[in-house]
């Protein structure tokens, strides 16, 4: 389980792992899909423990990643999971 789980687009994993390395050189524990991928785990339900096991969620929001929906997902799972109310 880590402090943080980082939701992002693939197409942007190269700066997303620029941000993830500023993290944990804070000390932060990150989970991120490129950097815990797991042979033979369901990673739906991998996803699911992660965000509701994590103490934040980030979204990292971009022109590719607003088209996709296992962003829009996890970071509505995010949502619901936290308890957190939006305007």
């Amino acid at each position: 389980m880590a402090d943080i789980f980082v939701s992002y687009c693939k197409e942007d994993e190269k700066k997303v792992g620029a941000i993830i390395n500023k993290l944990e050189e804070q000390g932060w524990s990150v989970w991120w899909y490129e950097g815990h991928k797991s042979p033979g785990v369901d990673i739906d339900e991998n996803i699911t423990k992660e965000i509701d096991s994590s103490e934040c969620v980030i979204v990292i929001w971009s022109a590719n990643s607003i088209k996709s929906r296992y962003v829009k997902g996890e970071a509505e799972l995010g949502i619901n999971q936290k308890n957190i109310s939006l305007p």
